[in-house]
């Protein structure tokens, strides 16, 4: 591995864009978000993706290894 290499979701560049949609969409909606509130709900979004592809993972290698019925 790469030594400086960082974990994708860790990535200010994607946190950021995701806070300014969360942000966007909100103020578009009329919802008046808390301070800190969007970056909460963007980190909130990448721990959800994060765990749902990992999940997708195991069913797709668990599948992968049954036999075809």
């Amino acid at each position: 591995m790469i030594p400086d290499a960082r974990n994708p979701l860790q990535s200010l560049t994607l946190r950021s864009a995701a806070l300014a949609v969360i942000a966007y969409a909100a103020a578009r909606m009329g919802v008046v978000l808390p301070d800190g509130a969007a970056a909460t709900l963007a980190d909130a979004a990448f721990d959800l993706l994060f765990a749902l592809s990992m999940i997708g993972i195991g069913v797709g290698r668990a599948r992968a290894r049954a036999p075809l019925a």
